[in-house]
């Protein structure tokens, strides 16, 4: 993960499995395999993880079982950014309204109280503000969804043809 991109975790902590959570993310929201660009120069091929999803245009979605847990992570980028929180707080307000007790973490930053978009803004400013703020310094404000894996791939397209969203 580099300038471009944050990440956070969801736990649920109830007897629920992947097949379950995934089927309810397809149910309630666009979801596409997660390709990324191959390293392979020669070859221009995507590689598709299958362990990860693209949600709403904007969301990286991984699900992972631990123990009795249910972890999902979201990855995005800084571009687009206030777009993308609504669209993680719609994705986090549904997940709490069917699976209840939902906990928001990263490393051992834990919340699992009632939230709002602004609490969500705060909080990943908290972990994020000085990450977002290179971030805008070096590109600017971009208005356009751009998957983590693709977003230099999207700058130097910008900045060859001259035009950044």
């Amino acid at each position: 993960m580099g300038i471009e991109s944050f990440y956070f975790s969801v736990k649920l902590n109830q007897e629920c499995n992947r097949k379950r959570v995934l089927d309810f993310i397809k149910q309630n929201f666009s979801v596409e395999p997660y390709s990324m660009p191959s390293s392979n120069i020669i070859f221009k091929k995507k590689v598709i993880d299958k362990n990860r999803y693209y949600v709403d245009n904007c969301l990286v979605v991984s699900i992972k079982s631990n123990d009795n847990d249910l972890v999902i992570t979201l990855e995005a980028c800084f571009a687009n950014f206030d777009e993308v929180m609504k669209r993680v707080y719609n994705f986090l307000n549904l997940l709490k309204i069917e699976f209840k007790n939902v906990i928001i973490f990263r490393n051992d930053n834990l919340y699992n109280d009632e939230f709002d978009l602004s609490w969500l803004i705060v909080w990943i400013m908290k972990l994020y503000g000085s990450k977002y703020i290179n971030f805008t310094n070096q590109y600017g404000v971009i208005s356009k969804f751009v998957s983590p894996a693709y977003f230099f791939e999207y700058i130097n397209k910008a900045q060859q043809y001259h035009y950044i969203d």
